[in-house]
Parts: C-alpha cells; structure tokens; sequence
C-alpha cells in the first residue's frame, strides 16, 4: 500500500507512515475490580495518560498510541468448548 501512494504523489516516507497509521492494533482488555486504582498504577509504571476517567472503563494512552483497556468487572469465567 506504501508503494502504491507514492505513485499518487505522496513521498514514500510520508506514504510509509499513512499506511502504519490506517494498521488495526489490537489494544489489550483487562477486567479490574478498581478501575481508578488501576488506573494510576498502570500510569506510573507505564508513564502514560488516562483517556476516559469513567468509573467503569478507562484507557491508557501514550501520546497517539493506546496502549491498554480498563473495565471493571467479576472475574469472568469461561467454560470449555467441546465438539
């Protein structure tokens, strides 16, 4: 895709850095039973910001990029699947 936007006229750095830009990241999930404790821990040990400041959900950022997902629950249980 980088290639095919330098021939449009883009630079192909800039074309480069577009095409990472458009790139799905997953962003991990984590179930907290505090979400602002967790929060301010994660900040300091991450050095990143909170983007929401919900009692229920938050996200950390580093500058653009998302780093993790905050969301207040139980501990889920999951069963196993059999065919």
């Amino acid at each position: 895709m980088a290639v095919a936007l330098a021939e449009t006229g883009y630079s192909f750095r800039a074309a480069k850095r577009l095409h990472l830009m458009s790139v799905h990241r997953s962003e991990p999930m984590l179930l907290v039973g505090d979400v602002q404790g967790s929060v301010a821990w994660y900040c300091r040990l991450l050095d990143c910001q909170a983007d929401h400041g919900l009692e229920e959900f938050d996200r950390l950022r580093r500058t653009v990029k998302s780093l993790l997902m905050l969301h207040r629950g139980e501990r889920a249980v999951f069963r196993r699947v059999t065919r």
